[in-house]
């Protein structure tokens, strides 16, 4: 139930079912829309999600708005508290074996790394994400995991592999 547009592209939602009640904020975190105001009230929900879901023993909720609250960081530029809830994330989802949400989070730690630029600590966790990718045969993890991996040997002025990963990430693409 959607109980507020802020924008054209943010809504504030709560979802509600029998044994779990959590909220939900989404905004394109990519885009320039989302004012530094919107930006706060996105951490406030989240936060509050978070509290809701920690009461209610959502371990795979609070790792997701773990994670979201590691994007809100980041794009508030502030890498150490998005590091924070980037790796509370990863931790919660290697607890609860949820392998696709250990790669989103690898790859929200190796994304966040290069653009400070840690490119040693970048790689490790891309390589990390994309070995389980593939293992999971999961093509949007493969093609998110890829995409950074080419961004990485692309710094590194490695042409060969960078066209491998960005192929792979293209053929992942016409696949999802």
């Amino acid at each position: 139930v959607c109980v507020g547009v802020y924008k054209e592209d943010v809504c504030i939602c709560f979802f509600f079912s029998s044994r779990r009640r959590h909220t939900r904020y989404q905004c394109d975190w990519s885009s320039d829309v989302c004012s530094s105001d919107l930006i706060d009230k996105g951490l406030k929900y989240y936060e509050k999600s978070l509290k809701i879901q920690n009461e209610l023993g959502h371990k795979k909720g609070e790792a997701e708005t773990s994670n979201n609250i590691g994007v809100i960081y980041e794009k508030k530029n502030n890498p150490k508290k998005a590091f924070e809830y980037y790796f509370k994330s990863l931790k919660i989802r290697e607890e609860i074996e949820d392998k696709v949400g250990v790669v989103s989070s690898l790859n929200s730690i190796s994304n966040l790394d290069f653009d400070i630029g840690n490119f040693e600590e970048s790689k490790k966790y891309a390589v990390q994400g994309l070995k389980l990718a593939q293992e999971l045969q999961f093509p949007d993890a493969i093609q998110s995991s890829a995409e950074i991996m080419s961004r990485i040997y692309h710094h590194e002025k490695d042409p060969i592999n960078e066209l491998k990963m960005y192929k792979l990430f293209i053929d992942r693409k016409s696949v999802v």
